[in-house]
């Protein structure tokens, strides 16, 4: 993590919920987890429910780095939730850590051209 931070850095949390605690699990989400996270410096916080294909939940984090997973304020978020039991209700998850990198060459902080692209890549 020594390598210098650029834009925005997702968070990517997938879970497999069993059916029975999905409700639980959205409504801990809604109303205390994203409160609690956007409290501790996330700027955004979204839950997908899968249509089809891959684990059932998918749950994407926005913050300005990776550093905030320190912080004494996140780790007070992980220890006084009483409903992160939910949590432990999956039977499967995998989470990763995206950061967005500029791809033109320029250097870090360097102003972006408009792009004149129907694409965009991360």
């Amino acid at each position: 993590m020594g390598a210098e931070m650029t834009g925005t850095t997702l968070y990517v949390v997938e879970l497999e919920m069993p059916p029975a605690h999905i409700a639980e699990f959205t409504e801990w989400f809604a109303f205390r987890h994203a409160v609690d996270l956007f409290k501790s410096g996330f700027q955004n916080c979204s839950c997908y429910r899968a249509v089809e294909g891959g684990m059932n939940v998918c749950d994407i984090y926005e913050l300005s780095g990776p550093e905030i997973f320190w912080t004494a304020c996140y780790q007070d978020v992980r220890k006084n939730d009483p409903h992160n039991a939910i949590i432990q209700k999956r039977t499967d998850h995998a989470s990763s850590i995206y950061t967005q990198r500029r791809g033109d060459g320029a250097p870090p902080g360097a102003a972006m051209e408009m792009l004149d692209a129907d694409w965009v890549t991360m």
